[in-house]
């Protein structure tokens, strides 16, 4: 889980901050500077705080990559990546607002995803019985502190 900056219609900016460092995942040294916004990412849980991806079909919330293009094969990915064009451009989405989950929209998502299109947010487990919990705040960094502005 990382802490990312924002701007307008980028909700996953260049600059990152590793909640836990890991030697998996590196990222480059970066100032916080004044009037910049960030996407702060906290997972907690009840076991011994060491969340994992087990399945990722189980995931139901997506988002568009905005810089990848592909001229997909089945109509049922075209309609599919239409729709998200038109309705949700840069900000993730419900897998159950997008479409009926009928069995053609579940073929034209996995086309989606096998060529990037898109970007599946994880589903995080750790030990049958212990609780996970995915908390993103938005943080404004004023010249006077911080201001949270969003919470979830």
């Amino acid at each position: 889980v990382m802490t990312h900056n924002m701007k307008q219609f980028v909700i996953d900016g260049n600059k990152c901050v590793l909640n836990r460092p890991a030697l998996d995942q590196r990222v480059d040294d970066a100032a916080f500077e004044e009037n910049e916004v960030y996407a702060i990412d906290i997972v907690v849980s009840t076991g011994d705080g060491k969340a994992r991806v087990v399945d990722e079909k189980q995931t139901t919330v997506f988002k568009r990559a905005l810089n990848v293009e592909y001229s997909l094969k089945m109509k049922s990915s075209r309609t599919i990546l239409s729709d998200v064009d038109k309705k949700y451009p840069c900000m993730p989405f419900p897998l159950r607002k997008l479409l009926a989950a009928s069995t053609s929209s579940k073929f034209g998502l996995v086309e989606c995803l096998q060529h990037g299109l898109l970007h599946a947010y994880p589903v995080l487990w750790e030990k049958d019985g212990e609780l996970v919990a995915h908390i993103k705040s938005t943080v404004l960094l004023m010249r006077n502190g911080s201001d949270r502005i969003t919470t979830s």
